[in-house]
């Protein structure tokens, strides 16, 4: 039974990346402010490769589907010099379902996804179209690079709570050179559990599941605890 459900999910998981479609190479660096915290983050799309990375723990996350649709993720800690991979499997195991329609455009488009068509805008001097939509008591809006296929700035407003502004600060359609692996440690999330006296492991067992983009970018479920802390306590 437990095979027979795996099996469904990796079919689930081919097909979901098999839908996402090709779409032009870009590297756009965001701001996102939440109240008066703000951090700086990449999105970087180079054919079937597409990174994120933050820019104050110096951190890229990196998602990739093979010629068949299936998808692997690492995680580059540039500091540590160490990157740790996610098969799959791995993924299948630990319940992460990443949703490839946002992983490719941070946002799902939003006139697919249900938006009324605002005022056209401009960001960064190309043109944009607003959206807006409300999911019950949250309030969206959207300014999108239709010719992109990314957000140029999103607007999320809840009362009681803090806004959320995440806005385009700079943009080009050349993505440039990608992280090159060779350079770091690579290590198996499948393997914690024989490194438990490591100290990057030690440091890093409890990191929560892949994040990409906080409160924006993947829609995924996630276990208690993360894919780290569970294969570190697998044996």
């Amino acid at each position: 039974m437990k095979r027979a459900a795996l099996f469904i999910a990796a079919a689930l998981l081919h097909v979901a990346a098999r839908a996402s479609a090709e779409v032009a190479g870009v590297r756009a660096v965001y701001e996102t402010r939440v109240g008066a915290e703000t951090q700086r983050w990449s999105f970087t799309r180079r054919g079937n490769t597409l990174e994120y990375h933050f820019f104050g723990p110096d951190i890229t996350e990196r998602w990739t589907q093979d010629a068949r649709g299936n998808a692997s993720y690492v995680r580059v800690f540039h500091r540590e010099r160490t990157a740790v991979r996610y098969m799959t499997g791995d993924l299948l195991a630990y319940g992460v379902q990443p949703d490839w329609l946002r992983l490719t455009h941070v946002v799902a488009p939003p006139a697919d996804d249900g938006f009324a068509k605002g005022k056209a805008h401009a960001v960064l001097g190309r043109a944009a179209q607003r959206y807006q939509r409300a999911f019950g008591k949250k309030q969206v809006e959207v300014a999108w690079l239709a010719e992109l296929g990314i957000p140029g700035e999103v607007r999320i407003s809840v009362p009681g709570q803090k806004p959320v502004q995440v806005r385009l600060v700079e943009l080009g359609t050349e993505p440039g050179a990608s992280v090159d692996l060779q350079a770091f440690r690579q290590i198996d999330v499948t393997d914690f559990g024989d490194m438990e006296r490591d100290p990057f492991v030690v440091r890093h067992h409890e990191d929560p599941l892949p994040a990409a983009v906080p409160t924006l970018a993947v829609n995924m479920k996630r276990p208690a605890r993360g894919p780290l802390a569970a294969s570190a306590h697998r044996h």
